[in-house]
């Protein structure tokens, strides 16, 4: 168990740097040189992985995990927002979590920063930030990087 283990460990931290994006939790992203039968191989790795000694990515995000094994219609709002601030680095979450928390205001340089970050398109108010900030968190989590 202990070699097969480590095998399949080796490939996850390989496959964390090359095939993922994300800070603490990772999610796949559009590669032009892997297509549908690489990752049906990734697939059939992290299934063998699990079926045959309990070995699981952690750093996948929740999110992406639920919505390939259960579908779109279990990934709410508040699991995105959650994810996504997980996704992104330390600055950016302290500004997203004041966001949500009504903490900040709108002429705010590390907001103005992030929604420049996220090309955010439409003009901040006070009472939007939430709506604007769950518009960005669905923009980014499914641009382009699944690969499903």
């Amino acid at each position: 168990g202990g070699l097969i283990r480590e095998a399949f460990s080796l490939f996850w931290n390989e496959a964390y740097d090359s095939l993922m994006i994300g800070v603490e939790e990772r999610i796949l992203f559009n590669r032009h040189d892997y297509q549908r039968i690489q990752w049906e191989a990734v697939g059939r790795i992290l299934v063998a992985g699990y079926q045959s000694c309990q070995y699981f990515p952690l750093q996948l995000s929740k999110t992406f995990v639920s919505y390939c094994l259960f579908g779109e219609a279990v990934v709410t709002d508040a699991m995105l927002v959650d994810s996504f601030k997980r996704y992104v680095c330390d600055t950016e979450r302290e500004v997203i979590e004041k966001c949500l928390k009504g903490e900040i205001e709108e002429n705010d340089d590390a907001l103005l920063e992030l929604l420049n970050e996220f090309e955010c398109k439409k003009v901040v108010k006070k009472e939007s930030i939430v709506k604007i900030v769950t518009e960005i968190v669905h923009k980014e989590r499914f641009k382009d990087r699944s690969p499903l």
